[in-house]
């Protein structure tokens, strides 16, 4: 059997020292090997990036290591490089079972991965390397595995389906993968990976640990699995942006129910016909309703789980071929897929976990490249908003909807693209109909209508507010000499001066900051009658130190928070004594660290218990740390809850005791 050499042992025919005068980013400082460099080269790489870099001989010498660095910084090159030259190091050649077993949690980046290790082989079948994951014939598979592989990449759920068949065998394993480490650590894998690593009996395996989120309590859980000593290479600093740094960052106030109208506006305007682009939704219902009811290019394809196997992979290499331009996606697409290109990525709302947004976000601005993440919300969202700034160390640019000259502009941009690409012989068998169509009318109102309906815009543009999104609504900007606290000031200017119809028609009115002033948007309808009331009141004297005119951009306004993010996930307290909080209150450990307060009242509930009271224990960023106090509804419930100690909760053993009292 196969073991785990010590750095010592390492026979190092392949990796130079690094020594003083060296270009550390040369590929020659770190691999020696001709034929490794001139795989590298063919593909266009020249310099490793600073992850790959810190990463290679850590783990080139076989010792445990924890990868950290922003999305599109080359994370899988970075294991993958240094693990084959490795093997190669060791001797190790085509075998029956597999060296080297990667754990991920979606099957496209399995698929991603698998080509990252094929495309740097010295030749084809230089070492065998397998995707192993659900939704596809497992017969196949079990086919693939027992003919031999050296590098087996899969999912957990099917890796350990193949462990319980005892068609896949550990037993020479040297390094374990885990990419997305967080994700992979927590719900929904956990217990998928302790039973993964139980067949290695305690046999020491190198292992890895790569993602662009590793909390503290990603770090905790690995020393289960890792050396002591591991090394955490983490190249985002603390006080630095957690995204990357190429990445502009806005926000989109949005009505929930304008969400569909909006959102092709914004497609058109920040991306266009030209530019990839994915849109991020919570769920799969809601992935499909944007494809159904939104303004979106015809080839627009969803990405999520409902979707047959056969078809996401058709999809998932459509959109990175380029064969279409934009997907609707669920956090399916959020990790580690590496799309070439991407331009924009548009987020539905903001996602309450912190590392959906960093990954998400992460999808565009890859390799150094520029790109563009645009967050719609709602009032409601504004404390996840915040959060999202102070965690992610981020300043979103708050942006409204595209207006109709944005709209114009961008159709002009992507129409002077497109003619650019058409070729002469088209053009000649196009000019005796455009001869025709200039003899009937006017050239330049010609090629206006045809610029028009090639753009998709054949009847009236709907305005759509600047505050609030509203189709059919405009946004004002009042200002007043005459300083006020609240905007009830205005709203008595207006009701006194204004028709009932047009005040009733006014929406989401918020004072602007720093001015004496209010923007609020009004129905599209009435927009005549209210400037030609308020022509009137002027003429008579009756607006003196009142300015009222339409909005040419987004007013900075002062956001009404629905919770600020320091109160965002409290519950309601309620008062009560100290005996009863002696008596009755508990302390649950070893939580899910994305779960809920209402998710554990829900599930003590379902066992017998009613808490109040409850209470996540979070750090300094925002982040739960997997503990929480709560307070039973009587004292039966109390001996209720305690014999939850020790019970499975959400895939994790929770502990459950007194909050008075040390653990046992």
């Amino acid at each position: 059997m196969l073991t785990r050499r010590k750095s010592s042992e390492l026979i190092e025919p392949e990796i130079v020292k690094k020594v003083k005068g060296i270009d550390e980013s040369n590929l020659k400082a770190y691999i020696k090997n001709k034929q490794t460099r001139k795989v590298l080269e063919g593909r266009g790489i020249s310099n490793l990036f600073p992850i790959q870099q810190q990463c290679f001989e850590t783990i080139y010498n076989g010792d445990d290591i924890i990868g950290q660095d922003r999305t599109g910084s080359g994370k899988t090159l970075a294991y993958c490089l240094p693990i084959l030259e490795r093997i190669r190091g060791l001797g190790l050649k085509q075998n029956k079972n597999p060296y080297v077993l990667v754990l991920l949690p979606t099957r496209e980046l399995a698929i991603q991965v698998t080509t990252e290790f094929n495309t740097i082989l010295h030749k084809e079948n230089e070492y065998r390397i397998y995707s192993i994951y659900g939704g596809t014939d497992l017969r196949n598979q079990i086919d693939q595995v027992r003919q031999g592989c050296e590098i087996v990449v899969g999912t957990p759920g099917r890796i350990q389906d193949l462990l319980e068949r005892k068609v896949l065998k550990l037993d020479e394993i040297q390094v374990v993968v885990l990419d997305e480490a967080d994700q992979m650590l927590n719900f929904g894998f956990q217990e998928n990976i302790e039973k993964i690593m139980s067949y290695f009996n305690e046999r020491k395996i190198q292992m890895l640990l790569f993602s662009a989120t590793i909390p503290d309590w990603v770090k905790e859980l690995s020393h289960k699995y890792m050396e002591a000593n591991t090394k955490h290479i983490n190249l985002i600093k603390r006080h630095e942006t957690q995204t990357s740094t190429t990445v502009k960052h806005y926000a989109l106030q949005c009505a929930r129910n304008q969400l569909s109208g909006a959102i092709g506006d914004v497609v058109s305007v920040y991306g266009g016909r030209h530019a990839r682009t994915i849109i991020f939704c919570e769920t799969k219902r809601e992935c499909n309703e944007i494809i159904l009811h939104s303004k979106l290019p015809a080839e627009t394809q969803p990405l999520h789980g409902d979707i047959p196997q056969q078809q996401r992979t058709v999809t998932f290499e459509g959109f990175k071929n380029g064969k279409f331009k934009c997907l609707v996606a669920t956090n399916v697409a959020a990790r580690g897929l590496d799309f070439p290109q991407v331009d924009l990525i548009i987020q539905c709302n903001p996602p309450k976990d912190i590392e959906s947004y960093i990954h998400r976000s992460g999808r565009t601005g890859r390799a150094g490249k520029d790109g563009v993440c645009i967050t719609f919300y709602s009032k409601k969202d504004m404390g996840l908003i915040e959060r999202v700034e102070r965690v992610a160390k981020i300043k979103f640019i708050k942006i409204s909807a595209p207006q109709h000259q944005d709209i114009i502009k961008a159709s002009s941009r992507d129409l002077q693209t497109s003619l650019q690409v058409v070729s002469k012989e088209i053009v000649d068998m196009f000019q005796p109909v455009a001869q025709e169509i200039i003899s009937r009318c006017d050239p330049v109102e010609a090629l206006a209508r045809a610029l028009a309906c090639v753009s998709g815009y054949k009847d009236k543009l709907q305005n759509r507010s600047m505050l609030g999104s509203f189709e059919g609504y405009i946004t004002y900007v009042l200002r007043s000499s005459t300083p006020f606290q609240a905007c009830g000031y205005i709203w008595k200017f207006l009701k006194n001066n204004f028709s009932e119809q047009i005040c009733n028609s006014i929406k989401g009115m918020k004072k602007i900051r720093n001015e004496n002033g209010v923007a609020f948007d009004i129905s599209e309808d009435v927009k005549e009658e209210f400037e030609n009331q308020y022509q009137e009141i002027s003429q008579n004297g009756y607006c003196r130190g009142i300015e009222i005119e339409q909005a040419t951009s987004l007013p900075d306004i002062i956001e009404e928070q629905f919770q600020s993010h320091q109160n965002y996930h409290q519950q309601p307290t309620v008062q009560v004594s100290q005996t009863v909080k002696k008596e009755q209150e508990i302390f649950i450990g070893g939580l899910d660290f994305k779960i809920t307060e209402d998710e554990i009242k829900n599930e003590f509930k379902n066992r017998g218990v009613e808490l109040f009271n409850l209470r996540l224990l979070r750090g300094q960023d925002g982040q739960s740390k997997g503990s929480a106090f709560g307070v039973c509804r009587t004292k039966e419930m109390v001996s209720v809850a305690i014999k939850q100690n020790g019970t499975k909760f959400r895939g994790r053993n929770v502990r459950v005791n007194m909050a008075n009292e040390k653990p046992k």
